[in-house]
Parts: structure tokens; C-alpha cells; sequence
């Protein structure tokens, strides 16, 4: 032999070759288990519609963002506003929600939408968590883009192309990439059911025997507070508290909010402050710590209580390894990331066990 190099394979030819594998008795189903990639690019893949000819689709890119989110239906004509999100909708038309950045007053039109393009924003941003939780693309933080909501268009910085109310776009979640028009799409490689809108029967009806279910009946408040000081203390009158405790229901801990930390997240990343964007992934030394002492005084006094995480972090394969470590008995996340989080947790379950 000259040379070796690995083999190039995707998401669903990765699970194929180890199926077929363990079928043939090469490898144990531990062993297939451990050599396939967590990582959510990979192992959610087959679940999302994406590009038909990505090269053909080069040449009307306008612009780049983070891959927020790969969902399902990434074309649509423009909207700027929740409002026109929802008339655009009413009327029959595909639609693509455009805006410098989401907040829980957008949440009409992001329903309404296919998808959602944001010229601020992370991973953890507003926009992008929502569009997770439900299945919906979503690119955040393309920088190029100059939205005007009030004009109805976005300027794409350093070039002449101008987006305008109702013209068609296409995002694809999966790179980060904007592509003008309506671009031509492949069919997801995997049925993904109903998994992003199933309502409650159909859950309880799917886990019918295999095990207990939690229900979440309690959200974070500050995901869904007003965002004016008007709006917070005239909810802080009705609920009779101050406007400043309306303001501090937001994240502890770091003491920051994944809605404004976008900017200054990666400077700390790059100045080695953070190892990682703890909004990604769960930080070890701090939260991690805490996590762990409020499940051994929680056991302590109640050997059964379960303990969970509900969140993001229920979805990404490191943090979901920190909470193997950690002792806790389960994990919550977005629909289309349950893939990653069951893949994850089987991992660690092998590693806890080599480790003895």
C-alpha cells in the first residue's frame, strides 16, 4: 500500500455501514454504537430537506450566517415583519421571516413562517432556539445583510443586491448559507414523521409501555418577557413585584443573556476567557459544579427524585456527556435534536462503562 486515507461518508451511509456490519457479525452493537458521530450535522442530516445542486446554487449566494438550524421547507418569499409574516401566510405564500434579530414579540410570525434569516445573532440566539424547537431552518448572524423592516428590504453590504418585500429566498440551515430565489431542494433522506408536531396523545400513544414520561409544565419566564421597560412594569403591576425582579429573571450563573452575549462571546472565546461558548456547551467548571451539588443535596434527601435537563444543552453530545458524569437521569432538547441526544447518551453509557 502507498497510501490510506479515511473514507468520506455521510450521516446516513455512516449508520447504514454499521448496521450492516453488526448483521454480519463484524463488529459488536456496542462497537457500532461508539464509531458513529454525534455531532448534529451528522446524525440529523437525513431529517432535513436540503440543497438539490449546492454547486448550481453557488451563483445566486447572497450571503452567509450560522447554521442555526436545518429544519424542513428553506424557501420562501420574504417578510420583515411578524405581522407581514402572518397576512403573507393568511393569503396562501410561502414565507421566509427577515429581521435584524427576533424577540418573543415575533413569535406570531415565526409560527407563521417556513423559516427565519437574522442579520444578528448565534447558535443561542432567539431566533435559532425557536426554530429548533420547531423544526423550522434558520440562518442567524448573516453580517452582510442591512435589514430595513420599515423600508422592506436588506442590503446586502459591499454589493448592489437588494432584497425586497416578497421576493423568494432560500436558507440552508445546515451550512449557514442565503441564497436568492427559489432554489431547488431534495427530499429529506429519512422520514421524520411528525416528530416536531406531535401533540400530546400522540406522545403519550408512541411511549405507551416503554417507560415514564415527564411533562414540563414550567418554561423560563425571561424567554418570553417583554422586551420594553413600559411592557415589563406594566407586567410587574399586574403581578404585583417590582419591574427590576421582572429584569432579573433572565440566566444566572455567567450572568449572561444568550440574546445580547452574541457580540462579545467570541472575543472571550479568542482571548481564551471562555473555552467555548457555554450557551453550546455546558460549562465544566462552573455550572457544571453547581448542577452536580443541587442532584447530590436533591438524592440526598430523596434517593428517587429524578433529575433532569431540559434545554439546549439536552441536545448537544458534550454537555449530554458532562450530565452522564454528572449522574442525571435524563435530558430534554428540540424535537429534531433527539437524534443526537439518544446517540450522545449511548455513547456515554459504553464510555461510564469501560470506565468501570
Amino acid at each position: 500500500m502507498l497510501q490510506t486515507r479515511n473514507g468520506k461518508r455521510t450521516g446516513p451511509a455512516a449508520v447504514r455501514i454499521a448496521t450492516d456490519m453488526v448483521r454480519e457479525a463484524l463488529v459488536t452493537k456496542e462497537d457500532a454504537v461508539a464509531r458513529l458521530s454525534s455531532r448534529p450535522s451528522t446524525s440529523t442530516r437525513p431529517l432535513h430537506a436540503r440543497l438539490k445542486d449546492p454547486a448550481a446554487s453557488e451563483a445566486s449566494l447572497i450571503a452567509s450566517g450560522t447554521a442555526a438550524s436545518p429544519g424542513r421547507g428553506p424557501s420562501g418569499r420574504a417578510a420583515f415583519t411578524a405581522g407581514e409574516a402572518e397576512a403573507m401566510t393568511e393569503k396562501g405564500m410561502a414565507v421566509l421571516l427577515v429581521r435584524e434579530e427576533t424577540s418573543p414579540e415575533d413569535i406570531g410570525g415565526m409560527h407563521a413562517a417556513k423559516g427565519v434569516l437574522t442579520a444578528r445573532g448565534g447558535m443561542t440566539s432567539h431566533a435559532a432556539v425557536v426554530a429548533r424547537s420547531w423544526g423550522k431552518p434558520c440562518v442567524a448572524g448573516a453580517g452582510s445583510l442591512r435589514v430595513d423592516a420599515s423600508a422592506g428590504t436588506a442590503v446586502v453590504h459591499g454589493t448592489s443586491t437588494v432584497l425586497r418585500r416578497g421576493d423568494w429566498i432560500t436558507i440552508d440551515g445546515s451550512t449557514g448559507k442565503v441564497y436568492l430565489g427559489q432554489q431547488p431542494m431534495a427530499a429529506p433522506e429519512a422520514g421524520s414523521g411528525e416528530l416536531g408536531s406531535r401533540r400530546f396523545e400522540g406522545i403519550f400513544r408512541a411511549v405507551n409501555g416503554a417507560g415514564p414520561v415527564t411533562v414540563r409544565l414550567l418554561t423560563p419566564l425571561h424567554e418570553f418577557l417583554p422586551q420594553t421597560r413600559e411592557q415589563q412594569a406594566t407586567l410587574a403591576r399586574s403581578m404585583g413585584i417590582s419591574a427590576e425582579e421582572i429584569r432579573g429573571t433572565v440566566e444566572l450563573c455567567f450572568g449572561y443573556s444568550r440574546d445580547d452575549a452574541g457580540p462579545f462571546i467570541g472575543e472571550y472565546i479568542a482571548k481564551g476567557i471562555l473555552p467555548s461558548d457555554p450557551f453550546v456547551h455546558v460549562d465544566e467548571d462552573g455550572v457544571a459544579a453547581l448542577i452536580e451539588m443541587a442532584c447530590k443535596r436533591g438524592k440526598a434527601v430523596r434517593p428517587d427524585i429524578p433529575v433532569g435537563v431540559c434545554g439546549e444543552h439536552g441536545g448537544d453530545p458534550f454537555s449530554v456527556h458532562v450530565f452522564d458524569r454528572l449522574g442525571l437521569d435524563s435530558v430534554s432538547c428540540s424535537p429534531f435534536r433527539v437524534p443526537v441526544a439518544s446517540l450522545a447518551a449511548a455513547q456515554a453509557t459504553l464510555l461510564a462503562a469501560k470506565r468501570g
